[in-house]
């Protein structure tokens, strides 16, 4: 998971195309200048050679790759570039999204959101003579408690929550040893798990929970999208929406706790705070 406290950015124009450039560091704002002083030489490298018709040296790549990288191992991981908020530890960060709600990154709680399944065979004959089958939750929710009880999910517990679309299920499996495992892919498939959220979940290295409601769904004008860093100039705007957001939100909570299957499952403080944030015992609208 790679979410940096210090951010620089630039735009820059080579050969009437403009490059957005940005680089993190959480040493200094000073290093991700200088990284982001390596990516400019590495944008100006490509586009001189584009022009000349000139490859650039495979020699050269791994050059500059070295340079910029260093010994990171995390180095083609994906970075999550949005502000961050809090850090509860190294393992669970939030951050602001591209719309304004706040989102928990973890790379050791797997979170999987269950939002769609298929009518299974029964099910679509069902339908067909008029008989009535469970909503969609109800459907989600009696796959998982059948899954829980297979052999080869007896030693894993799932913790089942609601929101407004779907399900967000937790699954008690360390997300870091997981996500680029078979195991994850077999999950997914296992509860239907949209396509593009697991890909997320494994070139970031982490899971996203969101903790704080979508805007329109508390009706307010979605901010428009926060490009971070944020420019100076709209800092005031982006401060001033956050606060009625976060004011508007206290009327509304993300999802609320509907079952445990399977294994017990240890309540750690991440755990706890995405409960607590989230508003799972509140008896308020989910948004």
């Amino acid at each position: 998971m790679k979410i940096f406290r210090y951010w620089v950015r630039k735009d820059i124009t080579l050969y009437n195309t403009v490059y957005h450039l940005k680089a993190g560091s959480n040493e200094s704002y000073e290093h991700a200048e200088n990284i982001l002083k390596i990516k400019i030489a590495l944008v100006g490298k490509y586009a001189e050679d584009a022009i000349q018709e000139k490859p650039f040296s495979q020699e050269e790549i791994e050059q500059k790759r070295n340079e910029l990288f260093a010994s990171d191992p995390t180095a083609y991981e994906a970075t999550i570039c949005e502000e961050l908020c809090e850090s509860l530890d190294e393992h669970n960060i939030i951050t602001r999204n591209r719309y304004g709600a706040l989102v928990l990154n973890s790379d050791e709680l797997l979170f999987l959101d269950i939002d769609h399944l298929p009518l299974t065979f029964g099910e679509f004959f069902a339908q067909i003579f008029g008989r009535k089958i469970p909503d969609m939750k109800k459907r989600i929710l009696k796959l998982i408690g059948k899954t829980s009880l297979e052999p080869e999910y007896e030693n894993i517990g799932f913790r089942v929550y609601e929101t407004a679309r779907g399900i967000r299920l937790l699954v008690s499996l360390n997300a870091a040893d997981t996500l680029k495992t078979p195991r994850f892919k077999q999950l997914c498939k296992k509860f239907k798990v949209d396509s593009l959220y697991e890909a997320l979940c494994i070139k970031q290295n982490c899971c996203r929970a969101r903790l704080t409601p979508k805007p329109a769904r508390i009706h307010m004008k979605t901010l428009i999208k926060l490009r971070f860093p944020y420019e100076p100039e709209t800092e005031k705007i982006i401060k001033s929406w956050t606060e009625e957001y976060q004011t508007r939100s206290g009327d509304f909570a993300v999802c609320r706790l509907l079952a445990s299957f399977g294994k017990k499952f240890p309540l750690s403080p991440a755990v706890e705070y995405h409960d607590r944030i989230t508003g799972i015992d509140k008896n308020l609208p989910l948004a």
